[in-house]
């Protein structure tokens, strides 16, 4: 999976969590509003305050938008865990859900002017779902809220109809600068989201291409010192590090009779041979040209000899359909029992690999006073 592909899943997975926080939020928010519309009920009565009869109060202030809050969140949190509708469909859901939870609120509620955009703060959190269309479809559903709750406070108090409109007309003015807001802050989020990307993806190119050598595709001769560097500045006597030089025989004259297109073919396979070596514990890497190196993070000089060989073999078993021949390979190897430089490391496995290129080729030698000087 790419860099982008990996982006937009995280983004489908932020989006389904906030989906989930909307419909908890909406069924949270239900349980408040039927306490607190039960609660004032029983005040206004007792106070014989109320302006309508307690079964019209329970009727409108209570069961209808109770109702009404039950069908969102089922809504909301159906389509949330549904396969067949589209993110977008979900995110669209959510966010008007939201949307309408507090219009009713603010209309049931408008005796309370601030209450009358209360939509506006459910507008700025649904902007995160980067719908800019929608989003404007949305901005239009809050004001006409805004409008609908003013309605509302003057056919309950028909004498404050000067006042009802003084205040729509500064809500709706403060509603067009949040709606306002609220495009800019999706249009600067989704540039910081396309950034980011791009930034990510530019870095995940840069790492591939220091990590690997895009001819072999086995470790670049950077990054497989890095990683040397710090295991064999660790090894000791009970953990001992090993590492093998590895040279293509007579790749030069590969090149020269075949082509270095050809000589190419050669390279690259003999890297998808390494790759396969490849693990947590070994790696594998293309030192320069036609030489390449495997380093042993454990030093267990059987084993790891054992390894070299079993490649050696399998590489001179690879017929290339332009030659007559087969191609073979040298290699030296070495194990740091104590803490040393790679350099000084390799250095030991070279001079095990030049044995092996002086007295025939084709073989493994090890530069291991404990193991002896050839294999």
């Amino acid at each position: 999976m790419g860099s982008e592909e990996l982006q937009q899943s995280a983004v489908r997975q932020l989006e389904s969590e906030i989906r989930t926080n909307i419909a908890r939020m909406l069924v949270a928010s239900s349980v408040v509003c039927v306490l607190l519309e039960l609660g004032m009920g029983i005040f206004f009565w007792v106070t014989d305050t109320l302006s309508q009869t307690l079964g019209e109060y329970i009727a409108i202030k209570v069961l209808l938008p109770t109702f009404l809050n039950i069908l969102l969140c089922l809504l909301a949190f159906a389509l949330n865990h549904s396969k067949e509708h589209s993110e977008r469909t979900k995110n669209r859901v959510a966010a008007v859900s939201l949307i309408i939870f507090a219009g009713q609120v603010s209309m049931v509620h408008s005796y309370f002017i601030p209450v009358w955009g209360l939509t506006l703060f459910a507008l700025m959190y649904v902007s995160v779902f980067h719908d800019p269309f929608f989003l404007k479809i949305e901005s239009v559903l809050c004001l006409l809220f805004i409008a609908a709750s003013c309605w509302q406070h003057i056919s309950d108090y028909p004498e404050q109809l000067s006042f009802s409109i003084q205040c729509l007309t500064v809500t709706e003015l403060v509603g067009l600068l949040i709606c306002y807001m609220a495009f800019q802050l999706e249009l600067f989020s989704r540039k910081e989201f396309m950034l980011n990307t791009e930034s990510d993806a530019g870095k995940q190119r840069y790492k591939s291409e220091y990590e690997t050598d895009k001819l072999t595709g086995v470790y670049s001769r950077a990054y497989l010192l890095e990683k040397a560097d710090y295991i064999f500045s660790n090894c000791n006597e009970f953990s001992p590090a090993g590492v093998a030089m590895l040279d293509i025989d007579d790749f030069k004259k590969v090149n020269d009779t075949y082509g270095h297109d050809n000589g190419d073919i050669v390279l690259n396979q003999f890297g998808q041979l390494l790759n396969s070596y490849n693990d947590g514990n070994t790696f594998c890497g293309r030192y320069g040209g036609e030489e390449f190196v495997i380093v042993f993070k454990y030093g267990e000089p059987k084993m790891n000899c054992d390894t070299v060989e079993e490649l050696r073999k399998k590489f001179s078993e690879i017929l290339f359909p332009f030659m007559d021949g087969r191609v073979t390979l040298s290699a030296g190897y070495y194990t740091a029992r104590e803490h040393t430089s790679f350099e000084d490391a390799l250095k030991k496995a070279d001079d095990a690999l030049y044995i092996s290129k002086r007295t025939g080729k084709n073989k493994l030698t090890v530069n291991d006073k404990t193991e002896g000087d050839d294999i």
